[in-house]
């Protein structure tokens, strides 16, 4: 009896699994008695893979996805029963003309070509005259009675040659030169079933079915051998499964893919199975299609468990399924881009795997149900401290599989965690402060008071242990593994949320008394029941926020607010704003949530923007970079980093992150940003997005605004990627780094323009410059064409109707000029009446002015009559003593011509004294036309000083005139200025005179100022002005004296205006107000 092979292999296949399995087991029971250790066997705790799915309604297609593609660019294509969607980093879109076309299979040529199989037609796609992408079928180049030759499943190219696969044909396709649709065909129909079509060291294989779905096999033939009609004549290899992939494993060797079957290895024509735990779940996961993702790091595509990882030795790394975050299970085909990102086509879209990212994710899917408030690692095992207990990060015995959390104790509402001396303390609910040792079987051991802890901090001397333990701050002293009760911080807060220690040996205390958290500084290194503890507020610079978190980084002290980041100032002991964050992110990265720091001393923070940030010190300046971008709407409330560079982010949402800061990718440059499509303001595409940049769009002049979409194809980084840009044409500064893929120009005048465009990835990564050139043209009334037309249309109306038209000319410009002499003649009479009325009605306003002067005048005159009559009465007074002394003299003889003569000459002097007063008055109180003379100013100022020196005396106000002997003789109008000064000093005593207990006095200044214009002051020491008055003093009828008129203030502003001068008033520094006001020297 022949031996069955197939019957053995299964034997064989089941006696190592059986193996396995026990091995497992017997590894599972180990584990489950000495779970405390098996961290130290593998420390790499293995959560879920971040995974950005693209569902139906995000691409606009059918769910079903059958196969995903990346062209050179990064561009991604995917093949769906509703046709071909592209996906630019940033947009999904349709391929042009693959409506209806139910695609299977891609391919992808060395010029960037990409082919396309479908159900029933195969093409290429290619842009047309704008960019835009489109299918051509190349199924016309095959004989007209091919008929339906089924789905084309497989496509593979050699350089730009493509080989089309469906279960009856084989077809190759050879473009000629540089245009994928023109070339030659050779196809070739079969009555067996063909399963893919592949390349196996550089040679393209046809891989044929024989046998049942269960038992069948695969031959191999050379492609040009089927192609020829000459197969089997050359080489045939035989293989034991249904072949659907291959792929190189190492020189001389490729990993072969069946469906339904295990791995195998084929080297030059021998066959061998790849035994490994791989091939096992192949046997049962109906693998198909598999690809290499890093060095000796492979994965393939399962129809009922997703995607495997697994290594060169088919051990099985990690399985990505449903549970995992895939949109589906079934998982068709996969493809690898250039961050080494798996894209998976399932049955419900598309999405993409980030294996080699820094982050993976625990949540409720390992066991995670709420939140977590404290990581620590403890004997090489990660503590968790959450609403439910302490829980233990633990690896599962599956292969493959991700790791659970297992709650290992219920210890209440665990708040914190601290692993020191070889005990794990924790502060929470029911136990508040515990030593935990190597074993759970008894109770944990409990110290300290009951009460609610929040937080423990073991001091930088490790020797002190402060912890708010029941009331207030507690302080516990290390005795080797017991700690000793030292005693409370006196006058501490009650509900302490965070303890932070700087470098200086300074506690910072965050607690929480009513709503708003607060600030406290404590100095605990004298002693601890005698220590202060300080509160820290709004005279401290500490704004009255919900939000306060305090961390130290270098040899700073920082606290993050609501209004911003604040850094503590200890020489001015006060907290001041600080943008250095800010600024360095190069924008606003939200509110800081919580901060660590790493063993290489950089600082990580998490933001309210749901972003991780990195800062460290490179080149001896400041950079911060954004390692792994947004983690979606996640909020960190707690940081933990581990001495060897991995971070654990505890977020609200209950989600346990862990982030490698070993694996983030420092390369130095990323892939150039790509053009998206280019429409103008009316919806037209000029640039599609694919095709040569350098050919140059023509652009109407009237197209109003254009928009230009870019993207990113570094897909690993697309949540982080911000961009630069620039139009060489319009401005050649380059714009601020943003975040949006598109931008708009409008009103664009005519010329040749350059849009540059670059990106960086939020880290030090940045890319070359992406160029697209375009022209916007000229309006049409500027173009060569219609200035033709204009001057052949000119040409002949002046050809044809030059001469009637100069008659009409001639008769219509009569009619006009005699029309124009008659307006012109009416408007010249309207105009002189019109200037006669302006004339008359000047004059008016003049008198009108004049009178009003006059009067004020007059009752300025009307005031000082006291004045004026008491000046009179002495020289009158003296005359009349004088006349009587002559008389006396004649009566007594013979008087001496000498005495005679003197009493003559003091009676002309005081009739002249009499004179000049009466003059003053009436040079005030006549009315006369305003003229300029040549005057002094002193002088005015000196003769109105003479003329009220008589009032003033009587009421006993002394005026004192400080004139400066350098002010010039200037054009002025002598009455205008004696009435200003007349009512500045009538105020001054008015002002003196209803103050009692005031210094009586008026001064008087005159000087030059720094314009070279005369200003004379006019002091008092008055009752002043309110506040709110001086813009309103010379106003018309505005007036404090209970029975003024308000006319003297606004009469003085107009006259010093007429003369070209200013005239305000200040109020004095101790009592009073000065009047100021300026004349300008005229010489004419």
């Amino acid at each position: 009896m022949e031996p069955n092979p197939r019957l053995a292999k299964e034997v064989h296949i089941a006696w190592a699994t059986f193996i396995k399995s026990a091995c497992q087991w017997k590894t599972l029971v180990i584990a489950t008695f000495a779970f405390c250790n098996f961290a130290q066997a593998d420390t790499r705790e293995i959560g879920y893979p971040l995974i950005q799915e693209f569902p139906p309604a995000a691409y606009g297609g059918s769910p079903a996805v059958r196969d995903v593609i990346l062209d050179q660019q990064g561009v991604v294509y995917i093949g769906t029963p509703d046709g071909v969607f592209e996906y630019d980093g940033s947009t999904w879109s349709r391929v042009i003309g693959s409506m209806g076309k139910r695609v299977r299979a891609f391919a992808v040529g060395q010029s960037g070509i990409v082919y396309v199989g479908c159900d029933g037609d195969f093409g290429v796609l290619v842009p047309n005259d704008i960019g835009q992408l489109q299918f051509e079928s190349l199924k016309h180049h095959l004989e007209a009675d091919a008929g339906y030759f089924g789905e084309i499943h497989s496509v593979v190219t050699d350089e730009d040659d493509a080989y089309f696969l469906s279960g009856k044909i084989v077809c190759h396709w050879r473009p000629k030169s540089n245009d994928p649709l023109i070339g030659e065909i050779n196809a070739r129909f079969t009555e067996t079933q063909l399963s893919c079509v592949c390349k196996i060291e550089g040679e393209v294989i046809v891989s044929e079915i024989e046998g049942t779905p269960k038992g069948n096999i695969s031959r191999l033939h050379p492609a040009a051998d089927y192609l020829d009609g000459t197969k089997g004549e050359h080489r045939t290899t035989t293989v034991p499964g249904y072949v659907t992939d291959a792929l190189p494993l190492e020189e001389g060797k490729s990993l072969l893919t069946t469906f339904m079957d295990s791995f195998f290895v084929l080297e030059k024509t021998e066959v061998k199975e790849f035994l490994s735990p791989v091939s096992e779940l192949a046997m049962r996961q109906a693998t198909r299609r598999t690809v290499q993702i890093a060095e000796n790091i492979f994965a393939t595509s399962s129809e009922y468990l997703g995607v495997l990882i697994f290594d060169r030795t088919g051990e099985v790394v990690r399985v990505i399924d449903k549970k995992s975050g895939l949109p589906h299970s079934r998982v068709i085909s996969i493809s690898v881009d250039r961050g080494s990102g798996i894209w998976a086509a399932t049955l419900n879209g598309v999405a993409r795997l980030d294996l080699r990212s820094p982050v993976e994710v625990f949540d409720y899917r390992l066991g995670m149900t709420s939140d977590t408030f404290a990581i620590a690692r403890h004997q090489d095992t990660l503590y968790l401290g959450t609403l439910n207990g302490v829980k233990i990060l633990r690896r599962s015995s599956k292969p493959g599989k991700p790791g659970f959390v297992e709650l290992i104790e219920d210890t209440g509402d665990v708040r914190d965690l601290l692993s020191v001396n070889g005990s794990l303390l924790l502060a929470g609910a029911s136990q508040h402060a515990a030593l935990l040792g190597m074993s759970f079987s008894g109770p944990a051991k409990q110290f300290g008071p009951s009460g609610y802890g929040f937080c423990l901090r073991l001091l930088n001397d490790k020797e002190l242990l402060l912890g708010t333990i029941g009331s207030g701050l507690r302080v516990y002293r290390s005795e080797g593994s017991e700690w000793t009760f030292v005693g409370h911080v006196p006058k501490a807060p009650l509900n302490v949320l965070r303890i932070v220690e700087d470098n200086e040996g300074v506690v910072w205390v965050i607690s929480k008394d009513s709503e708003l958290p607060r600030l406290w500084r404590l100095n605990i290194r004298e002693s601890p029941t005698t220590s202060v503890i300080e509160s820290f507020g709004v005279d401290q610079g500490v704004p009255l926020t919900h939000h306060l978190f305090p961390f130290v980084w270098g040899d700073e002290f920082w606290l993050s607010t609501d209004e911003g980041l604040l850094k503590y100032q200890r020489e001015f002991q006060h907290f001041v704003p600080d943008q250095v964050l800010g600024e360095l992110a190069g924008q606003d990265i939200g509110r800081i949530e919580s901060a660590t720091i790493d063993v290489l001393n950089r600082l990580w923070i998490a933001t309210s923007k749901y972003q991780i940030a990195m800062v460290e010190l490179h080149d001896d300046a400041l950079q911060m970079t954004f390692p792994v971008g947004a983690l979606g709407p996640r909020s960190v409330q707690r940081m933990c980093a581990e001495p060897n560079g991995v971070l654990w982010l505890s977020c609200v949402d209950g989600t346990l992150v862990r982030l490698d800061s070993t694996c983030i990718n420092k390369s130095s440059e990323i892939s150039a940003p790509i053009i998206g499509k280019v429409k103008l303001s009316t919806g037209q595409i000029v640039y599609g997005g694919h095709g040569q940049l350098g050919k140059r769009p023509r652009l109407p002049y009237s197209a109003g605004s254009l928009r230009i979409n870019f993207a990113t194809t570094n897909h690993e980084s697309v949540d982080t990627t911000r961009y630069q840009f620039r139009l060489v044409g319009l401005n050649s500064d380059w714009s601020e780094w943003r975040d949006e893929t598109y931008t708009e120009f409008s009103a664009l005048r005519e010329g040749d323009y350059r849009f540059e465009l670059r990106c960086s990835d939020g880290q030090t990564r940045f890319s070359p410059t992406t160029t697209f050139f375009f022209s916007v043209l000229p309006p049409w009334y500027r173009a060569r064409w219609v200035y033709l037309s204009y001057s052949l249309a000119i040409c002949g109306i002046v050809w044809g109707f030059a001469g009637w038209r100069s008659r009409l000319l001639r008769q219509r410009v009569m009619k006009l000029e005699k029309a124009v002499a008659q307006r012109t003649e009416r408007l010249q009479q309207a105009q002189n009446e019109l200037e006669q009325k302006v004339e008359q009605r000047t004059a008016e306003v003049a008198e009108l002015q004049r009178e009003v002067d006059h009067a004020a005048r007059l009752s300025t005159i009307g005031e000082l009559t006291a004045s004026i009559t008491h000046d009179l009465r002495q020289p009158l007074t003296a005359i009349g003593t004088n006349v009587e002394a002559a008389c006396q003299l004649m009566q007594q003889g013979a008087p001496s011509s000498e005495n005679i003569l003197e009493i003559l000459l003091e009676i002309g002097s005081d009739n002249r004294r009499a004179a000049d007063i009466i003059q003053s008055v009436r040079d005030l109180a006549m009315r006369e036309v305003p003229k300029r003379t040549f005057d002094s100013i002193n002088q005015i100022i000196e003769k109105i000083v003479g003329l009220v020196k008589a009032e003033a005396t009587q009421r006993q106000i002394s005026i004192v005139a400080k004139l400066s002997s350098e002010i010039p003789s200037t054009y002025v109008n002598r009455t205008e200025l004696q009435q200003v000064l007349l009512n500045l000093i009538s105020n001054a005593m008015d002002a003196v005179s209803d103050v009692a207990q005031v210094r009586r006095e008026i001064e008087i200044h005159s000087k030059l100022n720094m314009s070279d214009e005369i200003q004379v002051s006019v002091r008092d020491h008055g009752i002043g002005f309110e506040q709110s008055e001086p813009s309103s003093l010379f106003c018309l009828f505005v007036t404090s004296k209970p029975d003024g008129i308000g006319l003297g203030l606004a009469i003085c502003q107009r006259i010093v205006s007429n003369h070209g001068g200013k005239i305000w008033a200040d109020r004095n520094s101790d009592q009073g107000v000065t009047f100021h006001f300026t004349i300008p020297i005229s010489k004419s």
